[in-house]
């Protein structure tokens, strides 16, 4: 009896929203949105609160969307629960979708965790080997390396001379 009232109650409201009542369409709002929160949290227990909250969210804007398609003559929880079941589907699908293709890493580590594979930027380990490295890279590579270095050196040093020393030229 009780739902039968408060559904009558909500249709009221829903009609005068229609009509153009704006007090009736916020009070109808603050009236649906514990029950549409409620549904949705026993629906879906596994969701956090704020994705229940964007949950409710998204089935008020489609209330609000679809709003002059209700049917005074009708009762409106069915029409609302509706609306909720189809925003709940759509949102399973968009989830399903979403987690199909990603994985969850709670802890990433910001580096990695074998030492030999971070680099130490104190300094080069051995300098004649990298010397004899860059020397038997392709031409085409060792020029932008030796631009660079050149580049380097000048910051550095404050002169080029240094430089065609390191070089030979």
């Amino acid at each position: 009896m009780k739902r039968q009232r408060d559904d009558l109650a909500l249709a009221m409201l829903m009609q005068a929203a229609q009509g153009g009542d704006t007090q009736a369409y916020v009070l109808l709002l603050k009236e649906i949105t514990p029950r549409l929160r409620q549904v949705v949290r026993a629906q879906h227990r596994f969701l956090k609160i704020e994705d229940i909250e964007d949950l409710v969210q998204d089935i008020l804007l489609s209330l609000h969307a679809v709003r002059a398609t209700y049917d005074p003559r009708r009762p409106f929880m069915p029409w609302l629960m509706a609306i909720t079941r189809h925003r709940l589907a759509d949102a399973a699908r968009r989830y399903t979708r979403r987690t199909a293709h990603e994985l969850q890493a709670e802890n990433l580590p910001v580096t990695f965790s074998d030492d030999g594979a971070n680099i130490d930027t104190d300094g080069y380990r051995d300098p004649e080997a990298l010397r004899h490295a860059i020397r038997d890279l392709p031409p085409r590579a060792t020029g932008r390396y030796r631009a660079v270095e050149a580049a380097r050196n000048v910051a550095e040093r404050g002169c080029c001379c240094e430089r065609d020393k390191y070089w030979g030229a």
